[in-house]
C-alpha cells in the first residue's frame, strides 16, 4: 500500500471512530426528547336543557351523542333528573343535581365520567336570578375547577324583554365578578354555561380581560346557540360559552345542532396550555 493510501485509510478510520459515538449520542438525545408529546385532554359540554320541555328523548340522545367527559346542564330540575339518570347512568357514574325548589329555570347539574371531588352550590351573583355550581374534577390534566353558570336572562325587573335587552347585560359583569370571587385563583379553571350574552358581552369581556379564553369563537365565530321567538319574531343568539383560564387551552369547540331544547349543546376539548402549540 502506498503512503498516500495509508494516510487516506487512517483518516477514514479516525473519522469513523469520532463520528460513530456522536451519532449514537444524537440518537439517544432524540429518543429522550421526542418532537411531539401526547397531550392529555378532556372534553366538556354546556347544555341548557329548557326546564319545561316535555319531550326529553331527543335532548338525552344529544347528550349521549356528544359523549363529553363532563356535562354541565342549566335549567335542570327534578323532572329532568328522573329522565336523565337511568339512560345515562352507565355512561356517567358521577351525577350531581341542584334542583330548584319550584319548577323554574334555576336548576343545575353536572354529569361526569371523571371523579368529582367536590360539588358546591353558589348563590346567584350580584343582580342575578339563578345560582351557580362549582365542581372540582380530577381530569387527565390534573384537578380543575369547573364553574357552571346561568346568568340572568335579558328581562328587566318589571318583566320587560325589550327593556331587559338594553339593560340586563350591563348587570352580567357584576354577576360574574361576584361568582368569580368564589374561585381558587391558583387552580386551572373552566367557566361554562348559559351567559345570556354574545361573544362581546360584558361578563365575557370581564373574564377575557383577566386572561380567560372564550373557546367557541376561536373555532366558530357565528353559529347561534339559542333559537326561539321574541314577541312573535323568530330569532337566534349566541348565549352559551366555555371559557378557560390561562393554564388551559381549547383544542376544539363546536355548536352541536341537536336536541329538543331552545338551546344547542356546546362542546369543547381542553388540554393543559403547556401541551398546546397553535
Amino acid at each position: 500500500m502506498s503512503m498516500r493510501r495509508t494516510i487516506i485509510a487512517g483518516a477514514a478510520i479516525l473519522f469513523v471512530m469520532i463520528a460513530l459515538p456522536i451519532a449514537c449520542q444524537n440518537r439517544t438525545v432524540s429518543s429522550a426528547h421526542p418532537t411531539t408529546t401526547p397531550a392529555a385532554q378532556f372534553s366538556v359540554l354546556s347544555y341548557n336543557v329548557e326546564f319545561n320541555h316535555g319531550t326529553p328523548t331527543a335532548t338525552i340522545d344529544a347528550i349521549a351523542a356528544a359523549d363529553a367527559d363532563v356535562v354541565c346542564l342549566q335549567e335542570c330540575n327534578a323532572d329532568w333528573e328522573k329522565s336523565l339518570r337511568a339512560p345515562l347512568a352507565e355512561r356517567y357514574r358521577e351525577m350531581r343535581f341542584e334542583n330548584p325548589p319550584a319548577n323554574d329555570p334555576g336548576g343545575l347539574a353536572i354529569l361526569s365520567k371523571l371523579p368529582i371531588e367536590s360539588f358546591t352550590k353558589l348563590p346567584h351573583g350580584d343582580r342575578g336570578w339563578f345560582p351557580a355550581c362549582l365542581a372540582i374534577v380530577a381530569t387527565p390534566v390534573g384537578r380543575v375547577q369547573i364553574l357552571n353558570v346561568h346568568l340572568r336572562p335579558l328581562i328587566s325587573d318589571s318583566g320587560s324583554k325589550l327593556k331587559g335587552y338594553f339593560t340586563v347585560e350591563s348587570m352580567h359583569r357584576g354577576e360574574i365578578e361576584s361568582l368569580h370571587k368564589k374561585l381558587d385563583a391558583t387552580m386551572p379553571t373552566v367557566i361554562i354555561g348559559d351567559f345570556n350574552e354574545g361573544n362581546d358581552g360584558k361578563a365575557i369581556k370581564w373574564l377575557i380581560d383577566r386572561g380567560y379564553i372564550d373557546a367557541l369563537p376561536r373555532f366558530d365565530a357565528k353559529t347561534p346557540t339559542w333559537h326561539g321567538s321574541v314577541y312573535g319574531v323568530q330569532t337566534s343568539y349566541r348565549d352559551d360559552h366555555v371559557l378557560v383560564s390561562k393554564s388551559l387551552a381549547a383544542v376544539d369547540a363546536q355548536v352541536l345542532k341537536q336536541g329538543a331544547s331552545d338551546h344547542y349543546p356546546v362542546r369543547a376539548t381542553i388540554t393543559a396550555a403547556a401541551y398546546h402549540h397553535p
